[in-house]
C-alpha cells in the first residue's frame, strides 16, 4: 500500500461539531489518521456545521455568542489541522422555503472559506472537498475543489419517506453525479451504490487499536463504579435509544439474574421506549446498570471489566447496513462478543458470535462465558490491528492520490 506522498490540502464538511462528537465517529477518526499521514505535505481544514443568525439565539446560545464575538472560531487542533465555525442567515432545510436565501447562504459560507484557504495557504490546485450526506448538496463546488469525495457511512434513505425521501434522493443523485470517489462502510451500501456511481470504494469503520487494547494490559485500572458489580459483566458500550433491541436485553435480564447487564453511554428515553414492555421489563431489572457517558480514553477501563461485549441491535433503519463502530473496538479488546445478524458483522464469525433470535442470542452469551481459548484473544486482536483507523486512512489516501493523477493526465 502507497503512503501519501505527493501534497494536498482537504476541506471537510463536519457531520457535527468537532467537540460534541464525543470522539467516537467516524469523520473524527478519519479527519485525525489523515492529518497525520500528511503532515509536512498538506493541511486540513474541517468547517463545523454554520452557526445560524436567526434561529442560533434560541437553539445554539453558546456557540451564537461565540461566533458573534469572533472567539475560537478557528482553532488549530494540531500541526495540521484546523477546526473552523462559520455562520449563516438560516438553515437550508429551512432557507429553502425562502426566496433567494440558500443563494445568499452559499455566498456567506463562500466568502467565509475562501478567506480561510487564503490565510491559511490552502492550494487550490490540489484542493480536495469531503462531504457525508445529501444535505450538504449546497456544499458542492463551494471551494472550488479539484476533486469531491462523498464518504456514505448510514443509508440515509431508510428512515424517511413521502416527499422528503424524493427530495433526499435528488439531493444524493446530484453528489454522485460530482463525486469523483464515493466511499461507503459496508458490503450492503457497497452493492446499492454500485448501480449509481463507477467511483465506489468500501471503507468501513475502523477502531483506535492501541488504546482499546489496553483493556487487555495488567497496569489498566478498572472504574470503581464497575469493579464492584456481580460478574459475570455483560457488556456495551454506545447509546441507550431506541434502535436496541429490548425483547434481546429483558430476555437477558430477566432469565439470568445473575448477570450484571452493564451500559456505558448516553441514555436517550422517549415516550415510545417507556410504551413497550420488554423495555419497561429491561429498565426495572435490578441487574441492569446504567452507567452513562463516559470520556473516550476511558473506556478501556470499563471495557476491561466485561466478560462479554454486546451488540443488540434492531435490524430495521439503517442498522442492516452499517459497519459497528463498537465492533471493533471490541475486537481490540480480545473479549468475547455477541452480535444481532448485521450482515458486516457475519463476516467476522466465528471471531464474533451472531445470533438470529433473543433465544440464540442468549445461548452465544452463555457460550462465550465458557470461552477458555487464549488464542482467541489475540487473533481478535490482529484483526483489529487490520482494521485500524490507521489503515483505513492509509486506504483513503492511497485511493485519492490515484484518482488525483488519474485527473491530472
Amino acid at each position: 500500500m502507497r503512503l501519501f506522498y505527493k501534497q494536498y490540502d482537504f476541506v471537510v464538511f463536519l457531520d457535527a461539531d468537532w467537540d460534541t462528537q464525543g470522539k467516537r465517529n467516524r469523520q473524527h477518526f478519519l479527519i485525525r489518521e489523515i492529518a497525520r499521514l500528511s503532515e509536512g505535505k498538506g493541511k486540513v481544514l474541517a468547517i463545523e456545521r454554520p452557526v445560524c443568525l436567526i434561529t442560533g439565539l434560541f437553539r445554539q446560545r453558546l456557540k451564537f455568542f461565540r461566533r458573534l464575538k469572533c472567539k475560537k472560531v478557528l482553532h488549530r487542533e494540531s500541526e495540521n489541522l484546523f477546526i473552523y465555525t462559520p455562520f449563516i442567515c438560516l438553515h437550508n432545510l429551512l432557507a429553502a422555503s425562502v426566496p433567494l436565501l440558500p443563494i445568499l447562504n452559499r455566498l456567506l459560507m463562500k466568502w467565509q472559506v475562501k478567506r480561510l484557504l487564503h490565510k491559511l495557504k490552502f492550494r487550490h490546485e490540489s484542493l480536495v472537498a469531503w462531504i457525508h450526506h445529501p444535505y450538504q448538496l449546497e456544499d458542492v463546488g463551494l471551494v472550488n475543489e479539484k476533486m469531491l469525495v462523498y464518504d456514505i457511512f448510514d443509508d440515509y434513505s431508510s428512515n424517511v419517506k413521502g416527499k422528503q425521501l424524493t427530495n433526499l434522493q435528488q439531493r444524493e443523485n446530484c453528489i454522485l453525479s460530482h463525486a469523483d470517489v464515493v466511499f461507503v462502510v459496508s458490503e450492503k451500501l457497497l452493492k446499492m451504490m454500485k448501480n449509481r456511481t463507477k467511483h465506489v470504494h468500501l471503507i468501513p469503520n475502523g477502531a483506535d487499536v492501541e488504546l482499546f487494547a489496553k483493556a487487555m494490559k495488567p497496569e489498566t485500572k478498572i472504574p470503581s463504579e464497575i469493579a464492584a458489580l456481580p460478574r459475570p459483566v455483560i457488556g456495551f458500550v454506545g447509546k441507550v435509544a431506541a434502535w436496541l433491541n429490548f425483547e434481546i436485553l429483558a430476555k437477558l435480564a430477566v432469565s439470568h439474574p445473575e448477570w450484571s447487564m452493564v451500559f456505558v453511554g448516553m441514555y436517550e428515553g422517549n415516550s415510545k421506549l417507556s410504551g413497550l414492555p420488554e423495555y419497561r421489563l429491561f429498565s426495572q431489572s435490578p441487574n441492569v446498570y446504567l452507567l452513562g457517558p463516559k470520556s473516550h480514553t476511558t473506556l478501556p477501563g470499563y471495557l476491561k471489566a466485561f466478560d462479554v461485549c454486546i451488540i443488540p441491535y434492531l435490524l430495521e433503519g439503517q442498522v442492516p447496513s452499517s459497519s459497528p463502530l463498537k465492533l471493533y473496538e471490541y475486537l481490540a479488546t480480545g473479549k468475547p462478543i455477541v452480535s444481532v445478524n448485521i450482515s458486516h458483522v457475519y463476516s467476522f464469525v466465528p471471531l464474533v458470535r451472531v445470533a438470529y433470535s433473543a433465544d440464540e442470542f442468549e445461548r452465544n452469551v452463555e457460550e462465550a462465558l465458557k470461552e477458555k481459548d487464549s488464542n482467541i484473544c489475540q487473533q481478535r486482536l490482529d484483526v483489529a490491528r487490520k482494521n485500524s483507523w490507521k489503515r483505513r486512512a492509509e486506504k483513503v489516501l492511497e485511493i485519492i492520490e490515484r484518482k488525483l493523477e488519474e485527473k491530472a493526465v
